[in-house]
């Protein structure tokens, strides 16, 4: 792959094939505004992304369309914008690049997009995060002459110029009167583990996601990366020649329908119009024959989920898969195998940890 575009304003292309076909105009994104008289006219446009390293694989989010693409080990962002011409009097849509990037121990062959959630994946492993907005304030350090002290409120005060104790850090609910949530786990923790012979992908903690800047900019300290979910599968050897690998995923996301309430994330780059109804995204990752259900939930504060909650068998090497509202299709080898799906009890059976009530009801 050389380059990255977006073709659109298909609906101006003649059906009538005796017709002349529809011209082709192009353009920079972010770089080149079309004049006036193009605006409407009924020529496809191709917008070129200006991409300074080659692109591996691209994704869109289907709600927002912003644009992720992966060059080497680094998940590039553009923006989806809609934008005035120099007149004021027509708009059109262009693509802006995200001051920041995000970079990866390892290099994805595949990558998904929705919302603020992303999904990367090679052959042996796979990173689920989401970049969310800081809301709280940063913690202020207060010097001290003893690395830890409390005071009546019984908040930790802890000198950076000393080591510090995670045993002892753990015992308190907050630091400098700011209150913080530990939340490490193990190397290999969860479901992780055998499941009727069959390997499941080992759950870890230990690959690396750094926000970078791409320039001097404000806008990377506004934003903080929260991962959900790491998978590897073992790398083969000599020894055993035969090994598995990661062939596809899937992620959709789930909204509800609630009252609407101000949007403090209004601002968020990868956020919609419907982020205060974004409650929940499902994951479907699958290895050659084995697909893996997973589900995280967003009651205000998205946390790590290793539950599987469902596996599915293929009857043969899958090739690729779709994940909807309530089903799950999957392409093999030999055809296409379709699955339900569960995705929604959790929210039904426990509507309090959304904060929503009863008869709140699931747009799906």
């Amino acid at each position: 792959m050389a380059h990255c575009r977006i073709y659109c304003n298909w609906d101006g292309v003649p059906l009538n094939k005796s017709q002349t076909m529809a011209i082709l105009r192009a353009r920079i994104a972010g770089k080149v505004t079309p004049s006036d008289k193009y605006i409407n006219s009924e020529d496809v446009e191709m917008i070129e992304l200006p991409l300074k390293a080659q692109p591996r694989c691209v994704a869109c989010c289907q709600v927002t369309g912003n644009i992720a693409i992966v060059a080497g080990n680094k998940v590039l962002f553009y923006h989806f914008k809609s934008c005035q011409t120099d007149t004021g009097r027509y708009n059109y849509i262009d693509f802006v690049e995200v001051p920041f990037f995000v970079e990866l121990s390892f290099s994805p062959q595949k990558i998904s997009l929705t919302e603020g959630v992303i999904g990367c994946m090679s052959d042996f492993t796979f990173n689920l995060f989401k970049i969310t907005e800081i809301y709280e304030p940063s913690i202020s350090v207060d010097i001290s002459d003893e690395s830890f002290s409390s005071d009546a409120s019984g908040s930790l005060r802890i000198n950076t110029k000393e080591t510090l104790d995670f045993r002892t850090i753990c015992k308190h609910s907050t630091i400098n009167r700011q209150k913080f949530r530990v939340d490490v786990g193990s190397d290999c923790d969860g479901d992780s583990g055998t499941n009727g012979g069959d390997i499941r992908p080992e759950i870890v903690h230990d690959m690396l996601i750094i926000l970078r800047s791409l320039q001097d900019s404000e806008t990377l300290s506004k934003y903080t990366i929260k991962p959900l979910l790491q998978l590897r599968l073992p790398c083969p050897v000599s020894q055993k020649p035969v090994y598995d690998s990661f062939r596809s995923m899937s992620v959709n996301p789930l909204y509800m329908r609630r009252e609407m309430c101000p949007d403090k994330g209004s601002e968020n780059i990868f956020g919609s119009r419907y982020s205060r109804n974004f409650v929940s995204v499902a994951l479907v990752v699958a290895t050659q024959q084995d697909g893996y259900l997973y589900q995280f939930y967003n009651n205000d504060e998205w946390r790590q989920n290793t539950d599987i909650l469902a596996s599915y068998s293929f009857t043969a090497p899958i090739v690729d898969l779709v994940l909807k509202d309530s089903v799950m299709h999957a392409l093999t080898e030999t055809g296409i195998e379709t699955y339900t799906l569960r995705i929604g009890q959790k929210i039904f059976y426990s509507p309090c940890e959304y904060f929503l009530n009863y008869s709140t009801t699931l747009d799906v």
